[in-house]
């Protein structure tokens, strides 16, 4: 037992040191836009400090963002001034800012289906797509809607490093 339960810390602490992969280079897959990630996840440790709790992909005002998986529009709004569109995978909820859409809520998604337009941004995100993810109050990586490999499942302590 405690071998299994070291085992298990070590895993989950571990740092990922494959490449991350960019649109481009995960064929097959659909991701929100078609444009390479300019910032990655870097989720903070404590995770009340501030840091970056989703990617952030190039995208251009006016630009069709679209869902990687099936799903259900279930918030549209302006949080602080930004469009915002949320989307619930089973347990996961996926956001979109600058994003903004004419579909109404609790819409059912297929994947690759568009959601919604690119805005003009504000804050960090202004000629980008912040795309966040979330189950409960844990931030993830979002490419694991697109079933990546190169997604990192680490610890926010390992993260910061």
């Amino acid at each position: 037992m405690i071998n299994f339960i070291v085992t298990s810390a070590l895993l989950w602490l571990s740092p990922v040191t494959q490449p991350l992969a960019q649109p481009s280079q995960v064929p097959n897959l659909t991701w929100p836009t078609s444009a390479h990630v300019i910032r990655d996840f870097a989720p903070p440790w404590p995770d009340w400090l501030p840091g970056h709790r989703g990617l952030d992909l190039a995208a251009s005002k006016g630009e069709r963002v679209r869902t990687p998986q099936r799903g259900v529009l279930v918030w549209k709004g302006r949080p602080g001034g930004t469009p915002t569109v949320v989307v619930q995978h089973g347990a996961a909820r996926a956001s979109y800012q600058p994003v903004s859409t004419d579909l109404p809520l609790f819409t059912a998604l297929a994947p690759a289906q568009a959601i919604g337009i690119v805005r003009q941004g504000t804050g960090h995100c202004v000629a980008c797509l912040h795309w966040g993810l979330r189950i409960g109050e844990r931030y993830l990586d979002p490419r694991l809607l697109l079933g990546d490999a190169s997604a990192r499942l680490v610890a926010p302590a390992v993260a910061s490093r």
